[in-house]
């Protein structure tokens, strides 16, 4: 079986350097577990030059085994991203900071079409370990039914 690919979601425009240093970290955390962690199309605080981000991001998700949205800041671009992973049949792991407000279209949208609640986190370093328990737990493979 090859590798899962996992594509990490998140607000990129205007989200804070921490934030986004905590994302990097996530992906790197998910690396040393053996997956492969798509990339975004961006570099730094600013989209890869000469890149179409819609077509890149939306070729990401789809692409990937799973989803792990980051839902704690609001995004345009992620909410996209969820429809077009439902729009796929993917599965979907939701993370939000506690404390932190999750529109109710996406808290609907989630809940509609049968995936995981909305995992919150004290810290983003606790999502990768949430996110390995699901890839291996017994009862997660009926949600990866088809990948090679």
């Amino acid at each position: 079986m090859s590798k899962y690919k996992i594509y990490v979601g998140c607000a990129l425009s205007g989200a804070p350097q921490g934030f986004r240093d905590g994302v990097a970290k996530i992906k790197a955390d998910l690396r040393t577990r053996g997956f492969d962690v798509l990339e975004f199309a961006w570099v730094g605080d600013k989209p890869k030059e000469g890149v179409n981000v819609y077509e890149y991001d939306i070729l990401n998700v789809d692409r990937c085994d799973l989803l792990v949205a980051i839902c704690t800041l609001p995004s345009i671009g992620l909410g996209m991203e969820l429809q077009r992973a439902i729009e796929l049949g993917r599965p979907i792991l939701a993370f939000a900071e506690c404390g932190f407000y999750v529109s109710k279209i996406v808290v609907d949208m989630l809940e509609k079409y049968g995936q995981p609640r909305i995992f919150r986190y004290e810290d983003l370093s606790n999502v990768p370990a949430r996110v390995n328990s699901f890839i291996n737990d017994s009862s997660a493979p009926t949600l990866f039914e088809g990948l090679s």
